[in-house]
């Protein structure tokens, strides 16, 4: 080979096999880096939705019930305060974590896209005027209170079954993420809850993370009930 042939540098074919190669690391780390960061996202929304969890345990420890959803909106946002009908019944059974009420700040109650966290509860279990404490005083009471929850229309969670978990004390759902498999498009806890406002229904691909549904027997021994 001549000293010019040796200094002739790459053909058009070896600078083609490069680019291709380089295209597909690219391609392969922008895909790693997305994944990253979208398991970041759920790990950020399991944290906040514990940590308002906890915060509905405390509240329901001081006071014997628990709060209604904030349902309203001030200024195109929600206010952060409980919206109640009556001292029995809240304005709505679906709404956004009312996060005033449970002494936390807003951030906490926003995931990371920047949604409020969706937070369902039924009207008895928020009930004002009937303390927790006295309604469950045996394990046997808490039959029939709660959402029934089911995973694409088959029940997993019901309030009067003795073969499965009790109903669900309240519901929390980071929106951001919750898609219908079946449309594609996004869902909020609101579209979850059927017409009789009982029953949840949540899909079988719904990520853990991004959902919390004690039931009311948990909630009854978190804050030392029978």
């Amino acid at each position: 080979m001549t000293a010019a042939g040796a200094q002739r540098g790459f053909s058009l074919f070896e600078m083609a096999i490069v680019i291709t190669i380089v295209g597909l690391l690219l391609a392969l780390s922008a895909e790693f880096m997305g994944g990253y960061t979208e398991r970041q996202q759920y790990k950020a929304a399991s944290d906040k939705l514990s940590a308002i969890e906890q915060a509905l345990v405390r509240y329901l420890s001081v006071t014997g019930h628990l709060p209604c959803p904030d349902t309203d909106l001030v200024d195109g946002d929600r206010d952060g305060n409980e919206d109640r009908a009556t001292a029995s019944s809240c304005d709505a059974s679906v709404g956004t974590v009312p996060w005033i009420e449970l002494g936390i700040t807003p951030e906490t109650a926003t995931d990371v896209r920047g949604n409020l966290i969706g937070y369902a509860v039924m009207d008895d279990l928020a009930d004002s005027g009937t303390n927790w404490r006295t309604r469950i005083t045996a394990h046997a009471d808490v039959a029939g209170l709660g959402f029934e929850v089911q995973e694409s229309g088959t029940p997993i969670m019901r309030p009067n079954a003795a073969t499965m978990p009790t109903g669900a004390a309240f519901v929390l759902m980071a929106n951001s993420w919750y898609d219908d498999p079946t449309t594609g498009a996004d869902d909020t806890l609101a579209d979850t809850l059927n017409g009789a406002g009982d029953k949840i229904n949540l899909h079988a691909s719904a990520i853990s993370e991004l959902v919390r549904r004690p039931t009311v027997a948990e909630m009854a021994q978190k804050v030392d009930l029978p």
